[in-house]
């Protein structure tokens, strides 16, 4: 009896094709961070160069220092880390125990609810910056840390109670809290030290979620704190230009956009193995 052979021209030809697909979309998709720090590392007169070097002429490493020294970046860097920090903490933490209650209680219009929540995702975000600004000034919250934190956590709220939701109903069947509860486990000690530890790749997709908005978010940022000590990476950037005089300090500028993109590459580089999984739980359920 001839076996057919494992691969046939045309399987080894469309692999190769896709292959080479991914390879373009990888060399597309990672350019724009070469280009970044190729250009903080080219000596000044060679940024705006024509046509452009693809390497730089000369290694100019001090430029990844001075921005350091001449402007408050650090300062700006501790800013987003305290608002992201924040985010990230409240979000999972209000989300988990809305998502909790929400499938352990018994509540007169939860399919109300989760269609608002629905539809909240649905809204562009432009759509709730004028609401918002009033609410905050007439809270008086307008330049504090404490008004932005809360800004992003209500935007980020309804997505990880629709995600932790979903993900609980997978995790954690009825059958475990009434085995913790004949132990003489109350609920908030089982959601504590049952319902937590199990939930890990849930609570993590959540936390990526709202770790990106909080840490990326320019607009609202940008109209809620104008006080400079206070501003995050993401509004200070704009501001370097503005205050190195332009494209003289493209160089510095790009040095910085690079350490901004260390915070979020460190995360997801630590969390990546409980994304996935977090993120695919309660597909079917819920």
């Amino acid at each position: 009896m001839n076996k057919k052979p494992a691969f046939s021209v045309q399987t080894v030809t469309v692999k190769m094709l896709i292959w080479f697909a991914l390879l373009l979309f990888l060399i597309f998709a990672l350019f724009p961070y070469y280009w970044m720090f190729v250009t903080a590392l080219k000596p000044r007169g060679e940024i705006f160069q024509s046509p452009p070097t693809l390497f730089p002429s000369t290694f100019v490493w001090t430029n990844l220092t001075i921005p350091w020294r001449q402007f408050p970046v650090a300062q700006y860097f501790a800013n987003s880390l305290f608002i992201t920090a924040w985010t990230v903490v409240l979000d999972v933490l209000v989300g988990a125990l809305a998502a909790y209650g929400m499938i352990r209680r018994r509540l007169r219009g939860a399919k109300l609810i989760i269609f608002f929540l629905l539809f909240t995702q649905l809204l562009p975000g432009a759509v709730t910056i004028a609401p918002f600004y009033f609410w905050m000034k007439n809270l008086g919250m307008l330049n504090t840390y404490t008004g932005l934190i809360l800004s992003y956590v209500a935007w980020t709220l309804p997505f990880t109670i629709l995600l932790l939701r979903a993900y609980f109903l997978e995790a954690f069947p009825q059958e475990l809290e009434d085995a913790a509860r004949i132990d003489g486990s109350g609920r908030l000690r089982t959601f504590i030290s049952v319902l937590l530890p199990i939930s890990v790749p849930g609570l993590v997709a959540a936390a990526a979620f709202s770790f990106i908005l909080a840490w990326k978010e320019f607009l609202w940022a940008s109209i809620m704190i104008t006080t400079g000590a206070r501003k995050p990476i993401s509004v200070g950037l704009r501001d370097l230009i503005g205050e190195g005089g332009g494209v003289q300090y493209m160089s510095e500028f790009m040095a910085i956009a690079i350490a901004t993109t260390i915070p979020a590459f460190l995360f997801f580089f630590i969390v990546q193995r409980y994304i996935a999984s977090g993120l695919t739980a309660g597909a079917v359920k819920g």
